[in-house]
């Protein structure tokens, strides 16, 4: 009995493949550059959000515009002058409609905001991964396929133009270190010293 429990856990050992150092800090990284995206990425969706919000703005206050106008330059005003104020005005509004299609902004909105589940999930997943290195015997290949994922996610974001790729160790996770303790903090400059005066010469009054 005790040779065959030793043989299955011979097995065991054979087919779990271990983690190298490198592997490891593929890692530890893949988890760092997912937390940056995984804040960033909403930051960077909402900003296009109201980029595709002002044109619709500007397309309303076109529209308003148009509409209160439209009546006091057909009574008031010549018929061509109103032709061409009203078609300018309408021509406008529609511009700022038209503009995040044409320009691929709302592509892009739809885009960033799918890319902010697709992070999410990566990290959950890449934080299991990680706690599981030490725990249980995993192997390689899902760790990579992580990994891949992570690159194939970030590609997808550069496509996208979102914000420049993210920074590398604790810049990325958003932390800074924290002062030492005990560090002498630097002295304050010394005021300019005056310079040391010797007793005044006295002349001997002249005698009257």
């Amino acid at each position: 009995m005790a040779v065959l429990l030793t043989l299955v856990r011979r097995r065991k050992g054979s087919d779990s493949v271990p983690y190298d150092g490198e592997a490891l800090r593929r890692l530890d990284s893949s988890v760092t550059r997912a937390r940056y995206w995984v804040t960033r990425t909403p930051r960077e969706a909402v900003r296009l959000l109201r980029r595709v919000r002002l044109y619709n703005i500007a397309a309303a206050v076109l529209t308003t515009i148009t509409g209160l106008l439209a009546w006091p330059l057909v009574d008031e005003g010549s018929r061509l002058t109103a032709q061409i104020v009203l078609s300018t005005l309408s021509c406008l509004a529609a511009v700022a409609v038209a503009v995040p299609y044409a320009t691929g902004l709302h592509d892009r909105v739809e885009a960033s905001i799918k890319l902010c589940g697709m992070y999410g999930a990566l990290y959950g997943e890449l934080l299991r991964a990680r706690s599981q290195v030490g725990t249980s015997p995993t192997t390689q290949p899902p760790v990579t396929e992580l990994i891949q994922q992570l690159h194939d996610l970030t590609a997808r974001k550069d496509a996208l133009a979102l914000a420049a790729p993210a920074p590398d160790g604790d810049e990325a996770s958003g932390e800074h270190p924290a002062p030492v303790h005990g560090a002498a903090r630097p002295s304050r400059a010394e005021p300019c010293a005056r310079p040391a005066t010797g007793p005044r010469p006295t002349g001997k009054r002249r005698s009257l």
